[in-house]
C-alpha cells in the first residue's frame, strides 16, 4: 500500500472515535427536537459517519484483493467517483476535526450544569441540541465552500521586507515566490492558468522556486518542466523538493537548467542587479538528502560578500533559519509546508502536523535581522483539498528600513 493510501486509513481510524462521538451527539440532538421515527433518525445521524468510510473501507479492500493500478485515483482526471467518495471524505474530516471540540465543550458545560438541581432540563437539552445542529450545519456548508475557495483559487501574497543597509538602488525591487507546484491530476489548466497569470503581471526580476515541481512519478514531468520553461524573468533560481527526488533527481534539475533557470544545490550564485551584488544560496534539504548543521555552517562561511544575501532552500528547517541569520543573510524563502494544508481550530487556535517539523509553516517571520518567508504552495500532496491555507504565489517587495512605506 502506497504512503498515500496507508495515511489515508490512519487518519480514518484515528478519527473514527471522534467521528462516532459526533454522530452518537447528533443522534441525541435529533432525539431531542424531532418527532422523527427512530429509523429515520438513525439514518440521518448514521448516514454521514458511513459514507466517511467508504473511502478507507475501499483502500483496506484493495490492499487485501485488488490492485491500486487500478483504483480510481491513478485515473489521469477527476472523476464521479472523486466527487461522491474521495473530496467527502476530507471534507468531512475536516468537519470531524472543527466540530469535536465544540460537542466536547458543550458536553462538559452540560456536566458541569447538572450540579445544579434547579436547571431546567427540557429547555438546557434543547438549547444545547440546538447549538450542535446548527454548528454541524454552519461546518457542512462552510468547510466545503472554504475549502474549494482555497484549493481553486490561487491568490497573490504580497508581503513587504524591510532591510536595514538595503542599498537605494534594490529599494522597490520586486521578487516573485513560489513553491510545491505539486502538478498532478488535481493541478491542472486553470489552476496553472491563474498562477502563471499572476507571475506574468508582476512582471518581477526575479522568481524564486522552492522545489516539489511534480507529487508523484513521472507521469507529470514533462508538463510540469514545460509550465516552468514559460515562465519568463530575467534570473529564475530554483533548489530540489522532496517530490522531485522522489519523482526523478537528476531530469527535473537538468530540463529546467535547459529552460533557462539557475538550479542551486548547495552552491552559491552571484547575480549582479543595477551595479549591485545580490546572493542567492541554493540549500538542498529534504527528507531523503538532509543537510546539518557543520554541513550548512560550511557551505553560509564560503558566502561570497554581497550588497543582499538570499538563502533558498524547500524545508524552512528552524536550525537553517539560525545559521542563516549567523551568517548575516536577510532574506530566507521556503516551501514545503502548504501553509499546514489544512489548518483546523481549536476554539481559533489555528493547528496544523506542520507545526510539528517547524514553527515557520506560513508567512512572514523575522530573526534577528533575517526575514524568513515560508509560501503556501499551489497544489497538493495528501489531501485533495486546502482549508484556511489558500493556495499563493508569493510578491515580495524590498524596502529600507528607512522607507515610508
Amino acid at each position: 500500500m502506497s504512503w498515500e493510501f496507508r495515511m489515508t486509513t490512519i487518519i480514518a481510524a484515528f478519527t473514527l472515535p471522534f467521528a462516532i462521538y459526533l454522530t452518537m451527539r447528533i443522534n441525541a440532538a435529533l432525539r431531542s427536537l424531532s418527532t422523527l421515527s427512530v429509523k429515520k433518525r438513525l439514518t440521518i445521524a448514521f448516514l454521514p459517519l458511513l459514507w466517511y468510510l467508504i473511502l478507507p473501507a475501499i483502500y483496506l479492500t484493495t490492499a487485501v484483493f485488488g490492485s491500486f493500478d487500478q483504483i480510481f485515483t491513478k485515473s489521469p482526471t477527476l472523476g464521479v467517483t472523486d466527487f461522491v467518495l474521495l473530496f467527502p471524505f476530507w471534507v468531512g474530516l475536516i468537519i470531524i476535526l472543527e466540530a469535536s471540540p465544540f460537542f466536547i465543550f458543550i458536553d462538559l458545560a452540560n456536566l458541569f450544569a447538572r450540579l445544579f438541581k434547579k436547571r431546567n432540563h427540557q429547555i438546557w437539552d434543547k438549547s444545547q441540541a440546538v447549538v450542535k445542529i446548527v454548528v454541524v450545519s454552519f461546518l457542512a456548508f462552510y468547510v466545503s465552500f472554504r475549502s474549494y475557495i482555497d484549493t481553486y483559487d490561487v491568490k497573490t501574497d504580497q508581503e513587504t521586507a524591510f532591510f536595514d543597509g538595503l542599498p537605494p538602488e534594490m529599494y522597490d525591487l520586486n521578487l516573485a515566490f513560489f513553491a510545491d507546484l505539486q502538478i498532478d491530476r488535481y493541478t491542472q489548466k486553470a489552476k496553472l492558468d491563474q498562477f502563471q497569470n499572476i507571475i506574468k503581471k508582476q512582471n518581477p526580476e526575479f522568481v524564486f522556486f522552492a522545489g516539489d515541481l511534480v507529487t508523484s512519478g513521472k507521469k507529470y514531468t514533462a508538463q510540469a518542466t514545460k509550465v516552468m520553461t514559460h515562465i519568463q524573468a530575467p534570473n529564475r533560481i530554483a533548489v530540489l523538493g522532496d517530490h522531485d527526488f522522489w519523482s526523478d533527481p537528476q531530469r527535473i534539475p537538468q530540463e529546467l537548467k535547459e529552460g533557462g533557470w539557475i538550479f542551486l544545490q548547495d552552491e552559491h550564485k552571484i547575480i549582479e542587479y543595477a551595479g549591485k551584488k545580490i546572493l542567492i544560496t541554493g540549500v538542498t534539504h529534504i527528507y531523503s538528502k538532509k543537510t546539518n548543521p557543520e554541513k550548512l555552517r560550511a557551505l553560509l562561511k564560503t558566502a561570497p560578500q554581497a550588497d543582499l544575501k538570499i538563502l533558498l532552500v524547500h524545508q524552512p528547517a528552524e536550525f537553517i533559519a539560525q545559521e542563516a541569520a549567523e551568517n548575516d543573510y536577510q532574506l530566507m524563502l521556503a516551501g514545503h509546508t502548504h501553509g499546514g494544508g489544512i489548518v483546523s481550530h481549536f476554539f481559533g487556535i489555528p493547528i496544523t502536523p506542520s507545526q510539528k517539523e517547524t514553527r515557520y509553516y506560513s508567512g512572514l517571520f523575522t530573526l534577528e535581522k533575517l526575514k524568513i518567508i515560508v509560501t503556501n504552495g499551489i497544489g497538493n500532496t495528501l489531501a485533495p483539498i486546502r482549508y484556511h491555507a489558500p493556495a499563493e504565489v508569493t510578491v515580495i517587495r524590498l524596502a529600507g528600513k528607512d522607507s515610508t512605506s
